[in-house]
């Protein structure tokens, strides 16, 4: 009988031995499965936990159904339009955004160095200044030009001398001192002929008299043999300032120098250089006061960069009818509508 018990109890033990490590097998298969299958867990800078994705080399890792961790506006990037797939390279709050292409296109002002200076020209003014500088219209006719006062140096008074606007040689649309010539100083303290009267007045006086309804300013000429770039503009601002007190309403251009040939004697005081340089200058005064200037420059210089000889009354410097005729031509092609 104690064999048998014997037996007996050693198959009992050897039974429970086998189960005891079939199931630590079985323990050690599921940890074996899990570690493998599983997914690291690491933790979250905002202190939770959240899953990495890792996969073997040639494989695609797995997508993971846990939710995506809450993010703060501060945490996200902005994805412009151009980016249509996830790269490997992040996008960055530094990256330089594109820019539009600028309003203005600057003119460049070459210099001259030859004996006599040719005009260099001011080709794309109108960009530079848009709205300022005064482009082509249809014929405006001779009803805008008697809209006009032209107030100016000698070149003004030519239109006087040769009876080119409406009354001739007696017209009353000229302002100029009783020498014909004005310099650009102090301006509206300087004494005009007024037409109107036959009496000397200031320029102050004229305006607030006439109240023009369109007064084309023609100056600068004498003024750039001495005046810089921020003296030449102060002094048009002082002016355009004191026509806009005296009369709100009047329509105020700027009209460029004309150039001058290339027989004029005095080319060290006053040449083209300086003179398409004094026409920038003007542009920049009437865009900085809200007026408009007239680039009638363009029409009176040749192909060779002077005032062709016979444009010029024979010191290279005034005009004769035949250039006066152009100057008047441009001025009603290039009208305020």
């Amino acid at each position: 009988m104690s064999n048998k018990k014997s037996g007996s109890d050693y198959d009992k033990i050897l039974k429970i031995t086998i189960a005891a490590a079939a199931v630590a097998l079985a323990v050690l298969i599921i940890l074996v499965i899990m570690l493998f299958s599983g997914a690291p867990k690491v933790e979250r800078q905002d202190g939770g936990i959240s899953e990495t994705i890792s996969g073997s080399n040639s494989g695609t890792a797995p997508a993971t159904s846990q939710p995506a961790a809450e993010t703060t506006e501060a945490d996200t990037i902005p994805v412009t339009q151009e980016e249509t797939s996830n790269t490997a390279e992040p996008v960055t709050e530094t990256e330089p955004a594109e820019t539009e292409s600028p309003e203005t296109v600057p003119v460049d002002l070459v210099e001259d160095t030859i004996a006599i200076p040719r005009y260099m020209g001011l080709s794309g003014i109108e960009k530079e200044f848009p709205g300022t500088v005064l482009t082509k219209t249809d014929d405006m006719g001779e009803d805008y030009l008697r809209r006009i006062v032209f107030l100016g140096d000698s070149l003004t008074y030519g239109l006087k001398t040769y009876g080119m606007l409406e009354g001739g040689k007696q017209t009353t649309q000229v302002w100029v001192p009783t020498n014909g010539t004005l310099l650009l100083n102090n301006v509206a303290d300087a004494k005009i002929l007024y037409p109107e009267t036959g009496t000397e007045i200031t320029v102050r006086e004229a305006v607030a008299a006439k109240k023009p309804d369109i007064l084309i300013i023609s100056l600068g000429i004498n003024g750039i043999s001495f005046l810089g770039e921020k003296d030449f503009i102060a002094q048009f601002t002082s002016l355009i300032k004191e026509v806009k007190k005296q009369s709100p309403d009047t329509t105020i251009i700027l009209q460029s120098m004309f150039p001058v040939a290339a027989s004029y004697q005095l080319q060290k005081s006053i040449n083209n250089n300086k003179i398409c340089r004094g026409n920038y200058w003007m542009a920049n005064a009437a865009s900085q006061n809200g007026v408009y200037y007239l680039n009638t420059a363009e029409t009176l210089v040749g192909p060779d960069g002077y005032l062709p000889e016979n444009y010029q009354s024979g010191d290279g410097l005034h005009l004769n009818t035949t250039a006066y005729k152009i100057v008047l031509d441009y001025i009603r092609t290039h009208g305020v509508k």
